[in-house]
């Protein structure tokens, strides 16, 4: 199902600058390259970027994310992925909340989560945390429907 979720007012015209995104039809692949965009800090304490970037991180698996090294166990599955590298460095930081976890599958792009939070950005051992899109998956719907009436 790729479609607008909801009506925004005026239109957005579709164009290069502005597309729909597909939903994803299972959670996301451990270890997947993954592209996250924003406008967020582009140092934990840096400034804020005046163009879009986006940056190329790999999906964390959940035990790795979620162990005592890392977040402890508060990581909350289903509703919540990881992504980064274990080395740190690239990461979506403050001002990047919100925006999308974007996952190529199939040829096709998928929104697999949105920018939550993190300790920092771009610590050894601290990957992002995202909301999980996948799990959101039967309100999304139900809320999409409720616009078609």
């Amino acid at each position: 199902m790729c479609a607008p979720f909801h009506r925004i007012s005026p239109p957005v015209n579709m164009s290069n600058a502005a597309r729909t995104i597909c939903l994803p039809i299972l959670p996301p692949i451990a270890n997947k390259i993954c592209v996250v965009a924003g406008w967020g800090m582009t140092s934990e304490h840096g400034r804020k970027s005046d163009v879009l970037r986006e940056i190329h991180i790999p999906i964390v698996p959940f035990t790795e994310c979620n162990n005592f090294a890392h977040y402890g166990g508060r990581i909350h599955l289903p509703s919540m992925v990881c992504a980064g590298y274990s080395q740190g460095s690239v990461d979506s930081c403050q001002g990047d909340s919100g925006g999308p976890l974007m996952c190529a599958v199939n040829g096709r792009w998928e929104l697999h989560g949105l920018v939550s939070w993190g300790i920092g950005c771009g610590r050894p051992g601290h990957p992002g945390v995202y909301s999980m899109v996948h799990a959101a998956l039967p309100w999304i719907r139900f809320e999409m429907f409720k616009l078609k009436q």
